[in-house]
Order: structure tokens, then C-alpha cells, then sequence
């Protein structure tokens, strides 16, 4: 007996395609990824209140480190965002923002979207996620987000896709 989870509708180039978002949906509740990527539910509205804040850091962030001005509404996030930038003392016409990478595995495309990453010429690729949640004591520490999926698949699809050379160091 033969049972097929997805057919291919004609134009389309892969079966499935995943994310680290979409696997740790999965290890954290499988029910919620079936409703999120199978049956196509929307999130809760906490959650796309969360969501709407988080993307207003990124653009913050965004713009701070491409030196442009950051948007007059969104002024106020500054100080949530600025103490995370000193730690990168690169140029930032060396930094890649909002990148999105995809690659082919074994008829999977693997899709991820970066919010910044740097290779430096003695071979440390800095892989960087934004992060934020409403309450600091809920925040994941450094090791967690470090062993997560999400840091080691950007990694990987960087590297996969030939964006950068197999790194001698990672950091996250």
C-alpha cells in the first residue's frame, strides 16, 4: 500500500518545504505545527500582537545597522535594540541583513531567513536571530538559543548554499 502525503501540482519545484521556525514549532507542540502547516490556522491574536512587535524591532535594527535613520514611529525602540549592536565591529556594508536562503535536500527545500550574519576573513561566521518576548525571566539564555535549530540550520544552509566557506568557529 502506498500513501502520498503531497503531490506535486504542476509548476511547483519542491513537495515540502521547512524551516527552523517550522521544526521548532514541531519539537515544541506538534499539534500546534499540524494546525499552523498542514491545516493552515492562523496564530492566536497574542500571538500576532508578539509577532508585530518583534518585526518593529527587526526594521529598528535594520536600519541601525545599515546607518540609515530609523523611522520617526518607531523612534522609541531604540533603546530595546541599540544595546545589542556594539558587539558587531564590522563595517556594515560587511554585515548581510535580511538575507533568505534556500536549498535543496533530498527533494526538501530548507528555507530560512537571516536576520544578520558576517564571515570574517580568519573564518568566524556570526550568525544572528533577534530576539525578544515580553517577559526578560521567559528569555531564552545564550546556551539554549546557541543549541537550538534555528542558529545550526543557518549555519548549515550559508555554507550549503555557498554563501560563505566552511567556517573554522561559529558563533551565535
Amino acid at each position: 500500500m502506498t500513501f502520498v502525503l503531497f503531490e506535486l501540482e504542476q509548476g511547483m519545484k519542491y513537495a515540502f518545504r521547512i524551516s527552523p521556525s517550522a521544526i521548532e514549532k514541531y519539537r515544541d507542540c506538534p499539534y500546534a505545527w499540524y494546525l499552523k502547516y498542514i491545516l493552515g490556522k492562523q496564530e492566536s491574536k497574542s500571538d500576532t500582537t508578539s509577532t508585530d512587535l518583534g518585526s518593529k524591532l527587526h526594521t529598528v535594527a535594520e536600519h541601525m545597522l545599515e546607518g540609515k535613520t530609523v523611522p520617526e514611529e518607531l523612534q522609541e525602540l531604540i533603546p530595546f535594540v541599540a544595546p545589542g549592536l556594539p558587539f558587531l565591529t564590522v563595517k556594515p556594508e560587511e554585515v548581510a541583513i535580511e538575507d533568505s536562503l534556500e536549498h535543496e535536500l533530498n527533494g526538501v527545500s530548507v528555507v530560512g531567513r537571516i536576520d544578520f550574519w558576517t564571515y570574517s576573513p580568519n573564518g568566524i561566521l556570526t550568525v544572528g536571530d533577534w530576539k525578544s518576548c515580553k517577559n526578560f525571566s521567559y528569555a531564552k539564555k545564550p546556551n539554549e538559543l546557541a543549541s537550538g535549530v534555528q542558529p545550526c540550520m543557518y549555519a548549515w544552509l550559508l555554507v550549503a548554499t555557498g554563501r560563505c566557506p566552511q567556517p573554522k568557529r561559529i558563533h551565535f
